[in-house]
């Protein structure tokens, strides 16, 4: 695999490489579309090999070379690594359209009697539902986990809610015929940050994909 990681200048009119980009379920639905886009447009022979980073060592990975950046919702924990935020997002109620929930604002209690569809491939920690239920001494019941694909098919065949991101709900609305609703408390943020080695710095080609990156996400 060849990856940007050596040469003083990068032209990426001309440039004919690949970059190896791992990401996670939220970026590869909200990001990948924008930043592919933009990579084409300055850059039509370079190659984008965008990876599932969910059971990837992606300091590992980064380390050896084998990628060149990885988009997740944390940062990675080493002062070898640089990072940059790209997205924040914030959490929403996910029912299908027609939801018997929908005739009247989503309340706590209201949010405790509906079923809970979980999604496994997230990553993303959804502890603050349950400690701000707890609260009140009341907690969810979760109906079923399953990946990030299954979520809107499962949601349009079933009165069960997910708690997922905003703009992964409207992409998901694209194809499914899903409503949102706002959270009845304050919720963590959700965030997709963009991480590398340090090593990877000053070098030209790196530097422009990182730049192009925030570029296109930035109208997210």
């Amino acid at each position: 695999m060849q990856l940007a990681v050596e040469g003083d200048r990068f032209d990426p009119a001309q440039a004919e490489r690949r970059f190896a980009i791992a990401v996670n379920n939220y970026a590869a639905v909200v990001a990948a579309g924008a930043i592919i886009a933009a990579v084409r447009a300055q850059a039509p022979k370079v190659r984008l090999t965008l990876v599932p980073s969910g059971t990837l060592d992606l300091a590992d990975r980064l380390d050896r070379g084998e990628l060149d950046l990885a988009i997740a919702a944390r940062a990675l924990e080493s002062e070898r690594f640089a990072s940059r935020r790209l997205i924040e997002d914030r959490f929403v109620a996910v029912l299908r359209a027609g939801h018997p929930a929908l005739r009247k604002k989503l309340t706590g209690e209201a949010l405790v009697e509906l079923p809970h569809l979980a999604i496994t491939s997230s990553g993303e920690n959804l502890d603050f539902i349950d400690v701000w239920l707890q609260t009140r001494k009341a907690s969810r019941t979760i109906a079923s986990d399953v990946p990030y694909l299954s979520a809107g098919a499962v949601l349009v065949q079933s009165n069960m809610v997910a708690i997922l991101g905003r703009k992964l709900a409207l992409e998901f609305r694209r194809a499914y015929p899903i409503e949102m609703r706002e959270l009845p408390f304050d919720a963590s943020k959700l965030q997709s940050i963009m991480s590398w080695h340090r090593r990877f710095d000053d070098l030209p080609a790196h530097r422009w994909l990182r730049d192009t990156i925030v570029a296109a996400t930035r109208g997210i």
